[in-house]
């Protein structure tokens, strides 16, 4: 122990002066974990709907190219599907189920789409016997 140079005896703190700066100190404590996680949140959503943006450009390619195969490929570094599969309702129609994966992850779906497709053409129709 460390002598004083006066002779003065030191005041502890009272029980009601530690209670009230635990309590302070747990006030910021829970305000600081609120902060991450509402943080950690909001980049999970920020990830999604990156996710979202990037898969609705795949289906809008793959549309256009009439190209509904199935296919495994990488688009802006996320991982994306393509399996094509006939419909049981109909032998006109495919299901094609496009699925964009987690980065971080090793093969968790992180959204998924379904379309349902007229493989058949109206010349294909037409030429059909009866």
């Amino acid at each position: 122990m460390a002598l004083l140079k006066y002779n003065r005896k030191l005041k502890a703190f009272s029980l009601v002066e530690s209670l009230v700066t635990m309590v302070l100190v747990l006030v910021i404590f829970f305000i600081m974990i609120h902060f991450f996680v509402s943080l950690n949140q909001s980049g999970f959503n920020l990830q999604r709907m990156k996710a979202a943006s990037i898969l609705n450009e795949y289906v809008q390619a793959s549309s256009e190219a009439r190209s509904f195969t199935t296919k495994k490929e990488t688009v802006d570094g996320w991982l994306v599907t393509r399996e094509a599969l006939p419909y049981p309702a109909s032998a006109a129609l495919e299901q094609v189920q496009f699925t964009i994966y987690k980065k971080d992850s090793l093969g968790t779906p992180l959204l998924t789409r379904t379309l349902l497709v007229n493989t058949k053409t109206i010349t294909d129709t037409a030429n059909a016997q009866p």
